[in-house]
């Protein structure tokens, strides 16, 4: 036989034909087992995914994290894909896409133990991350026909968002004025025991120096990271009080101020660093607006040196103060949309300018005189003590006061200026 070019000739009739058969079938069987074509006939995700699952399983997690990423965008409805694309994401410390993939695996296939975890995991997300992955979730539940789901496009705009924030506060205070009215009294009151050691005077005095209140903030959330609102703060009444008694039991002398407020505030809240969950943030908070103050003062005394020896006196005034703080703080998780926090700062509050009401049980002709409080200065001791001045000239007479008095005083001020603590609970419909 003849052989041509290395080849021996091609049978003619049946014997051709079955050669050409068995040629087409050893070729096919080539192409099937090569791993070129291997690559060239398999779906893409398929190939993606298995060699992500092999990297995996191997723990090389950074490599196999973008393979399952096209997977889960070549084939959206595979459940184990999102699986393992949120199980790499948490190794890469990316927990809004963890909480993301794993809510879609179980939406794909219910895991009561996964969706478990990822509500756990979803707690620790700060409120935009949260819209992120519930908008995402939302989007997922009917994916447009012609697109697969996009993982890496950007979320859409945070939308905003109301909440409520009830607090309970403390806050120091320094109220100047009345200690320098108690130091006149006390002087007086040792003048007394000087010149009458036997009567046995006594002095009881009490001045607060912290004050609590409780506070209605309702805000605005644009975000994850400021928050705007108003807040109505009220701080019942505290006392400031002296009595002074001796050896006869009938005779004494009690004064009593009660100082009570409220504060109407606009208030900001900016929590940092941005990207950190909110169990871990802290923020700063200022704030600014009005605080009207009332005061009202009674004076009870009896004793054979005044006239009448027996009288119930006093009046009702207030003003408002300007004031602003700031404070820091920081916050706990309680929840999807509910924060507890702790804050210390300042405030600055200061008010005088006070008007009011004179109530005389025993002296008719100044009960309901209209006047202002000052702070007179005692030009031969340099004592200072809080007086009631009508607005009438014609009653200065009826108040033991003069033109004289008028030259030596000063303004009254209530000074509630001081740090302050405060604890909040706050939720974000």
């Amino acid at each position: 036989m003849m052989k041509y070019a290395g080849f021996y000739p091609e049978p003619t009739g049946m014997g051709g034909f079955f050669m050409r058969i068995r040629r087409i079938f050893f070729c096919l069987f080539l192409y099937a087992v090569s791993p070129q074509s291997r690559a060239q006939a398999a779906p893409p995700a398929l190939d993606a995914y298995s060699l992500g699952v092999s990297l995996f399983h191997s723990q090389n997690y950074a490599a196999a994290l973008p393979l399952f990423q096209q997977a889960v965008q070549a084939n959206p409805a595979d459940a184990m894909a999102h699986y393992y694309l949120g199980s790499c994401q948490e190794t890469a410390g990316d927990l809004r896409g963890e909480v993301l993939n794993y809510c879609i695996s179980d939406k794909l296939s219910s895991d009561p133990g996964l969706r478990a975890y990822a509500d756990k995991a979803m707690d620790k997300l700060s409120l935009e991350d949260q819209d992120w992955v519930e908008q995402r979730l939302a989007a997922f539940s009917q994916p447009p026909a012609s697109m697969p789901l996009s993982l890496a496009t950007p979320a859409p705009a945070a939308t905003g968002r109301f909440g409520v924030r009830l607090s309970t506060e403390m806050s120091f205070f320094n109220l100047s004025d009345f200690q320098a009215d108690l130091d006149t009294v006390n002087s007086a009151v040792q003048g007394y025991k000087a010149a009458n050691p036997s009567y046995n005077y006594n002095l009881q005095t009490a001045i607060p120096f912290l004050q609590a209140g409780l506070e209605v903030n309702p805000y605005f959330t644009d975000g994850q990271d400021t928050e705007w609102g108003a807040a109505l703060a009220f701080w019942p009444a505290t006392s400031v009080t002296y009595a002074i008694t001796d050896i006869h039991p009938q005779y004494f002398v009690r004064s009593k101020w009660d100082l009570s407020s409220f504060e109407l505030l606009l208030k900001g809240r900016f929590y940092f660093p941005k990207t950190a969950p909110k169990g871990v943030r802290f923020y700063l908070e200022p704030a600014a607006g009005i605080q009207p103050i009332a005061l009202h003062w009674t004076d009870d005394y009896q004793h054979t040196a005044a006239t009448p020896s027996s009288n119930q006196e006093g009046w009702d005034a207030g003003s408002t103060a300007l004031g602003a703080g700031l404070l820091l703080g920081t916050v706990v998780n309680l929840g999807k949309d509910a924060l507890f926090s702790f804050s210390a700062g300042y405030q600055l509050s200061s008010a005088s300018d006070f008007q009011g009401t004179w109530n005389d049980a025993g002296v008719p002709s100044r009960n309901g005189a209209q006047g202002s409080l000052k702070m007179f200065k005692d030009p031969s001791t340099g004592h200072r003590s809080i007086i009631f001045i009508p607005n009438n000239p014609d009653l200065l007479a009826a108040f033991n006061e003069n033109q004289a008095t008028l030259n030596d005083c000063g303004p009254f001020t209530v000074d509630l200026s001081g740090f302050r603590f405060k604890m909040d609970i706050s939720y974000t419909f």
